[in-house]
């Protein structure tokens, strides 16, 4: 089903917009650099029952006002997470993180680790905080002249293709590219920033010891945050689980959401 675009003040000046369904303990789905609120419902189906399951809309997507800042950090945006459990009166949460998403709830667990009871780290992006200075800037400028040389239409029409397994179906793909599509550029700019500035590693080495039980998801055919790599960021997580999705990209939560619905409610009923 359709679920309301809902938008909620978190200071004075600035609203989040997020999306949810069901009552009881709070599972907060944070998207990818491409796309937005709009891609959980079915997450949100299969989770309101349990639950009560959120999807944000990071700063400058969707239905949330941009970020003060022009160049924002990962810790920002997580900052913005604490600020939305805030205004939603929500004290302890599961986080659910897809790629850009998952790099934000590694910085969460930094930045609140007493406030978040479980993690689930879906095709997670490691950041390119890693990287040599002129590999980073490359990167992150080859990113923000696709989107400003293109816009956002032919954007979504060249880099959707890349998100998802070749088997996928043509309406999953479809909608898909209708999400990515949507984006505004200053909401993609600021989460460039986030994204090329980022480093996931080196937020696990702040998360406390133990940290909070994490579930570590990828498609087989994912080509941005290929499972080598998130692999890796599984093995720097004491205990954390480690799954990979057959017949599935970078967008598997949409690309086989049965599977990867049975997988992560499974491990929040664990």
């Amino acid at each position: 089903m359709t679920y309301t675009l809902r938008q909620i003040d978190i200071d004075k000046d600035r609203r989040l917009g997020f999306r949810e369904a069901g009552k009881g303990r709070a599972a907060l789905f944070l998207h990818g650099i491409g796309s937005g609120s709009l891609s959980f419902e079915r997450q949100l189906d299969a989770f309101s029952g349990s639950c009560r399951a959120i999807a944000w809309d990071a700063p400058g997507y969707g239905g949330s006002d941009d970020h003060p800042q022009a160049t924002p950090s990962d810790t920002d945006y997580a900052a913005d997470v604490l600020a939305l459990l805030d205004a939603l009166h929500i004290d302890e949460v599961v986080l659910c993180g897809h790629s850009l998403g998952g790099l934000i709830a590694t910085a969460c667990v930094a930045l609140a680790p007493e406030r978040i009871k479980r993690v689930v780290l879906s095709s997670c992006a490691s950041g390119n905080g890693m990287l040599a200075e002129g590999l980073r800037q490359k990167r992150l400028q080859d990113r923000l002249d696709a989107m400003m040389t293109l816009g956002p239409a032919e954007h979504a029409r060249q880099r959707a293709p890349r998100m998802m397994s070749p088997t996928t179906d043509v309406a999953t793909a479809a909608k898909v590219e209708n999400i990515m599509a949507r984006l505004r550029p200053t909401g993609y700019t600021q989460a460039c920033h986030v994204l090329g500035n980022g480093n996931a590693f080196d937020n696990l080495r702040k998360w406390p010891n133990p940290g909070p039980p994490t579930l570590v998801v990828v498609g087989e055919d994912d080509v941005i945050t290929p499972p080598d790599s998130v692999r890796r960021v599984a093995q720097a997580i004491p205990g954390a689980l480690f799954e990979v999705f057959e017949n599935a990209g970078h967008a598997a939560y949409l690309e086989r959401p049965d599977t990867y619905n049975e997988v992560v409610g499974n491990f929040l009923r664990r």
